[in-house]
């Protein structure tokens, strides 16, 4: 069965059945209408992508402007916070990143 099969192909051709010249027109017709029609969707869909990352760029730059402010702000006060650690003024010790303040309470016990 599979050998009659091979036999009877001849590859990927649209045969519609008695199909005269024009109707080959016609089919060609539709082919170029319908890659028309693509390409027409495909461009509008490019100028309504492009349009979006043209609006959009603005808002992402002022986002990564606040954002580096930010960045630079904690950068500062990590620095300070660094600093005053190394000065031995401030008692503490670091924890997952962090410093952690300890004060150090002395009770005075009276004898009973």
């Amino acid at each position: 069965m599979s050998q009659q099969w091979r036999q009877n192909t001849q590859g990927f051709r649209i045969k519609f059945k008695n199909q005269g010249p024009l109707g080959s027109i016609i089919t060609l017709l539709a082919i170029l209408a319908a890659a028309a029609l693509l390409l027409f969707v495909g461009v509008w869909l490019f100028f309504i992508l492009l349009t979006l990352g043209v609006l959009l760029l603005p808002w992402l730059w002022w986002k990564k402007r606040k954002f580096l402010k930010q960045m630079q702000q904690a950068e500062s006060y990590y620095r300070s916070q660094q600093q005053s650690a190394s000065d031995g003024s401030s008692q503490g010790r670091v924890f997952e990143g962090e410093i952690v303040k300890t004060e150090v309470i002395e009770v005075k016990r009276t004898p009973e």
